[in-house]
């Protein structure tokens, strides 16, 4: 049997020491991850309550709202026809509402399961923002506010004399429809939004700019969380449910673009959306107008008529 000197197994005794040490080490780096990942387990639960709490009442209030008015309705004779129409654009903008909020919860579970596909089409981009802002000419009108929308110059092909760009225009229009419910629901009355759009290169920019709250630099990056609302407390000015914004921008990854935003506090808000042209699916040039529903989008507040 081989001996060892004093100094070979003082050695051998100081390594074991450092790989309990590094052992222990590993061991408490691996703790304090476990520690993390429970921290944000237990918060992800918590927004998610929050979230389903949230939801419920927005989507349990359009259905009674609904049912209510229906059943007022359906009590009016024919000598009413005003309030008819009355109670029949109030049963619309609570549909509406309904619509755009299953729309997104949906859509966020498709993503969620991996399951969403493009569908590109040729889209007369200037068509397809007139007719989201057609859809909610209401809220724009209870509240005042005016609307600029204009395109800024572009190059690629054209259909009478409008640029044409290939996407998908069902993921477009959502994607349009939060970012200006969004605008709308942070604007005071009587201030104005800005859409404005370009081609350039096979890329598509739209600008959707308000004068409302704003959001303060720290709070920019939040804002794109699943679930999250800056102020998420019952009493809160703003609807939404936290779930808009996270969908804007997961569907922007799926179709290869981005988005940035700007803000200032009190002085309002720039959401900046690129997103680079699709290739067709095999050799198919199809031609999506994104709606037969228009009006005219001028830079006065809308009136009436």
């Amino acid at each position: 049997m081989k001996s060892i000197t004093d100094e070979e197994l003082v050695a051998a005794i100081e390594q074991r020491l450092k790989d309990k040490q590094q052992a222990l080490g590993e061991s408490e780096d691996l703790l304090r991850q476990l520690k993390r990942a429970n921290q944000q387990l237990e918060a992800a639960e918590k927004l998610k309550t929050r979230f389903l709490s949230n939801i419920r009442n927005q989507i349990n209030d359009p259905f009674g709202a609904i049912l209510c008015l229906s059943e007022n309705m359906m009590q009016l004779d024919s000598s009413q026809f005003d309030h008819v129409l009355a109670i029949a654009s109030l049963i619309h903008r609570e549909a509406f509402k309904l619509h755009f909020q299953l729309q997104n919860i949906f859509t966020a579970a498709d993503l969620e399961a991996g399951e969403v596909t493009l569908a590109p089409t040729q889209i007369d981009v200037a068509s397809l923002i007139q007719h989201v802002l057609a859809t909610f000419r209401p809220a724009i009108l209870e509240k005042s506010l005016r609307v600029k929308a204009h395109g800024e110059p572009t190059s690629g092909p054209v259909t009478e004399n409008q640029p044409l760009f290939r996407t998908d225009a069902g993921k477009l229009k959502l994607i349009l429809s939060n970012l200006l419910a969004n605008a709308i629901g942070f604007s005071e009355p009587g201030e104005t939004l800005e859409i404005a759009w370009s081609l350039r290169e096979a890329l598509l920019q739209i600008r959707v700019s308000d004068h409302g709250s704003g959001i303060e630099e720290k709070h920019l990056e939040d804002i794109f969380n699943r679930f999250t609302q800056l102020n998420a407390t019952p009493t809160r000015l703003h609807g939404g449910h936290g779930l808009g914004l996270s969908v804007v921008q997961a569907l922007l990854e799926t179709m290869g673009g981005g988005i940035v935003v700007q803000s200032v506090p009190r002085q309002g808000s720039v959401f900046v959306v690129n997103i680079p042209e699709l290739a067709p699916l095999d050799g198919e040039e199809n031609f999506s107008d994104g709606s037969t529903l228009f009006f005219d989008v001028t830079d006065r507040p809308y009136d009436q008529r």
